[in-house]
């Protein structure tokens, strides 16, 4: 009797070590260091709300959870996003990760109780989207004061995200050696969303103002390949406007996030329905007026609804927009 409940604690515990791995190897897999962290979020969410350990949920748990959520307040979308981050995990441990049971190579876990759509909340995608005519988007540009290199990075910072239409972290992670200069041309190497070393055209008066930030934040000879571009400032120091956070750190999202708003009160603008993602649905707009095709638009932006041939040729040559320079000019930018 006692031996059998030794070898029974004993299956328990490699069991539970079998769960952990599991969990690493699924983290990992996600190629997003935001994905992984919001993916880890969402089923340590499910598990404590449910107060069981992944083996032991159920459907009528996840049910909970989903009522749970509600219950707090959170949005569809945020609902919908962390009922498929548990999904992805049970889809892993039921079809990928595989251990040793009675001398047999069998999956994990044999049972997904998240999935199907009937969990899922109707998300209407796209449906509170927002984002500035050209010109409110001139005037959000002309609220930023260049006067100093706080002021010069901020109007980099945020022309960047209309004329390249980048998320939020894709661009304000740019790193210098992210920039390649290839003749007159230069292109901006990214990755986000699922993506890996893409490559977008940098249109000119976007490049202008990085050298121009960089060269007033006395680094333009001299920063390496893996300095961030938008590092943060803090206020006071030698320097006007604000000095450099020691260390090699990118501006965070929440910062950008305050800035934006402040501009667009500067601005006169309403700060409450325009996010930092606005500004991705303002360069797609600003597109549109300059006379892009839908087909353009969506090399543009990144997304994957591509045929193979065009996603294949366009990762050699960058995503280049013919319009930019008609988009300059929605803008009221100098060329």
């Amino acid at each position: 009797m006692q031996e059998t409940q030794t070898q029974t604690k004993i299956g328990l515990e490699v069991n539970a070590q079998a769960w952990k791995d599991a969990l690493k190897l699924w983290l990992d897999s996600r190629r997003s260091e935001a994905t992984r962290r919001a993916y880890a979020k969402a089923l340590e969410d499910l598990l404590v709300t449910c107060g069981k350990t992944p083996a032991e949920v159920d459907r009528t748990d996840v049910r909970r959870w989903v009522a749970e959520m509600e219950k707090r307040g959170h949005a569809p979308t945020t609902i919908s996003l962390r009922l498929t981050a548990a999904s992805s995990f049970y889809e892993f441990v039921c079809t990928e990760y595989l251990v040793t049971s009675e001398g047999c190579r069998r999956p994990l876990h044999s049972y997904n109780p998240v999935a199907g759509k009937a969990l899922r909340p109707r998300v209407e995608r796209y449906g509170k989207a927002c984002w500035l005519a050209p010109e409110e988007a001139r005037v959000l540009l002309r609220a930023i004061r260049k006067g100093t290199p706080k002021g010069l990075r901020d109007y980099a910072l945020f022309l960047g995200y209309i004329m390249l239409a980048r998320r939020n972290s894709e661009w304000r992670a740019a790193r210098w050696g992210d920039f390649e200069r290839h003749g007159e041309a230069v292109t901006l190497r990214w990755s986000g969303k699922g993506k890996t070393d893409q490559r977008l055209a940098v249109p000119l008066p976007v490049w202008n103002a990085v050298c121009e930030f960089l060269k007033a934040d006395g680094r333009l000879t001299t920063a390496q390949a893996g300095d961030y571009v938008f590092r943060a400032f803090r206020e006071g120091g030698r320097m006007p406007g604000g000095k450099v956070v020691e260390g090699n750190h990118p501006i965070s999202s929440h910062e950008v996030g305050r800035l934006l708003k402040g501009y667009l009160k500067a601005a006169g603008l309403a700060p409450k329905r325009i996010t930092p993602h606005s500004l991705r649905h303002t360069g797609a707009m600003l597109q549109r007026e300059a006379g892009a095709s839908d087909q353009e638009i969506m090399t543009y932006l990144g997304h994957s609804s591509l045929a193979i041939t065009q996603v294949y040729l366009h990762l050699l040559e960058g995503k280049a927009s013919s319009h930019w320079m008609k988009v300059s000019e929605l803008l009221g930018l100098e060329i």
